[in-house]
């Protein structure tokens, strides 16, 4: 006898006919075909996940009860009509959807199970099978002909329009054959109404041609850059020299004022300088543009320097005001507990850090403060920097190191400022030159054309 397996799914408890609770008979796949048991266990599969019982099952595919029990225990195959419904019928009951993959192989598991459980009807449909194939191809054919031959008509339609237009535009091109004639033509007498005007044009230049620049002028343009850059860095250096000298000197010494009164004398020749040089410039006959950099650009530069350079001051005038004021006590080291949780890169890789307690005495009064540090003998004298207005709170024991990044960065930030201030001065002054260049050059061509003009006795 075949093993029985019970069925534990709800509703079977409460059937009518055959008693619910009696399980399902196993498969005897000893005696049946492979095919024969795939097909059936897909179809208990498909049957078992929507219908909580056989006669539900039966209903709902409108077969008989009796019939669906034979179907499940592969005695009997079940017509085509009743394979191609069970997916429908599946899908509305669970409210999803299968897929065509789902309904193909269903299909292919029937039939390779009806060839042995009914033969002549297998045969039958697949004959049948064959034979829609068949006629499914002839149709393909015949929709890709008259598809072929509806594309060959547009083709023929295609080629009439286009030897329509090809005739269009020969027509077209022999008409485009006169225009350009005649355009050329006028051409022609085009240019030789230019020559006429360039003729008359290089008259009127002549006789307005601005005069010869002043060797001056030239020498106040050229010269005036170089000192206009000379003020500039003079007066950064000497603004950098002015608040160094008030952070790390004392405020008597003569560096701030000798600093400030360098960097005032700076801008003044500056100014100077650039008032002749803008006044060079109109009479070279430059355009506005080309006079535009001069003290602007100079004020510019400072500025852009002086503030780095105050900030860094400040940073340290402030860092010597701590180094100055601070004051110092022997402190007694207690009461310490090793670190866990401390950063391996506060003191080093492997040096274990403990959190003790420092006791220091300050005019008979006793302070405490619980710190981290490296110390870890009790009892041990260590020295430790106290706050002047405060003798109750331990200050850092080193500067941070931030501290000195942020006043690197600002030292580089005041020598690239004016590098590249500069850079952008020189390209102004190479602008100015290249104009005044081609002032020159207008000049040069002047007295030939006016000398031509006269010669040809054009009109002024």
């Amino acid at each position: 006898m075949g093993t029985v397996v019970m069925d534990s799914r709800p509703g079977r408890a409460s059937r009518a006919g055959r008693q619910a609770g009696r399980p399902r008979s196993a498969l005897d796949r000893e005696n049946l075909p492979p095919e024969i048991t795939d097909w059936v266990l897909h179809l208990r599969k498909l049957i078992d996940s929507v219908f909580p019982t056989d006669s539900d099952a039966a209903k709902a595919l409108g077969v008989s009860t009796p019939d669906l029990s034979k179907f499940l225990a592969g005695k009997k195959a079940p017509e085509r009509a009743f394979v191609a419904n069970v997916h429908p019928v599946c899908d509305r009951q669970s409210g999803t959807r299968s897929n065509d993959q789902a309904h193909q192989r269903t299909d292919a598991l029937y039939m390779r199970a009806l060839e042995h459980l009914n033969p002549p009807v297998w045969q039958l449909l697949s004959a049948l099978d064959k034979r829609d194939a068949a006629v499914a191809r002839e149709r393909a054919a015949l929709r890709n002909l008259a598809l072929t031959r509806k594309w060959l008509n547009r083709a023929e339609d295609e080629a009439e329009r286009l030897r329509q237009e090809l005739q269009a535009a020969r027509a077209e091109s022999a008409e485009l054959a006169a225009k350009v004639e005649s355009l050329l033509e006028q051409v022609r007498r085009l240019e030789e109404e230019a020559v006429v005007a360039e003729a008359i044009l290089i008259a009127q230049q002549a006789t307005t041609a601005p005069p010869p620049p002043a060797k001056l002028d030239l020498l106040v343009v050229r010269g005036s850059g170089a000192i206009l850059v000379l003020c500039t860095l003079t007066c950064v250096v000497a603004i950098g020299a002015a608040l160094v000298g008030a952070t790390l000197a004392d405020n008597a010494t003569p560096w701030p004022t000798r600093g400030w009164l360098a960097a005032g004398s700076s801008v003044l020749v500056a100014a100077i300088t650039d008032g002749l040089r803008h006044k060079a410039l109109k009479r070279l006959g430059t355009s506005s543009n080309a006079a535009s950099y001069g003290l602007a650009s100079c004020l510019l530069i400072i500025a852009a320097c002086t503030v780095p350079l105050y900030l860094l001051s400040t940073g340290i005038r402030s860092h010597q005001n701590y180094l100055e004021h601070r004051s110092e006590a022997t402190a007694s080291v207690t009461d310490c507990t090793k670190q866990p949780d401390a950063s391996p890169g506060d003191h080093g890789i492997d040096t274990p850090t403990y959190k003790c307690t420092y006791t220091w005495t300050i005019s008979g009064h006793s302070y405490r403060q619980r710190e981290v540090g490296l110390e870890s003998e009790e009892g041990q004298k260590t020295t430790v920097l106290i706050d002047p207005a405060d003798p109750s709170t331990m200050l850092p024991q080193k500067v941070a190191l931030w501290s000195w990044v942020f006043a690197y960065l600002l030292a580089a930030v005041a020598l690239a400022l004016p590098v590249g201030a500069l850079r952008v001065y020189r390209t102004a002054q190479n602008e100015t030159m290249a104009a005044l260049r081609r002032v020159q050059r207008i000049t040069r061509e002047a007295a030939p054309r006016k000398a031509s003009a006269r010669r040809q006795k054009l009109p002024l």
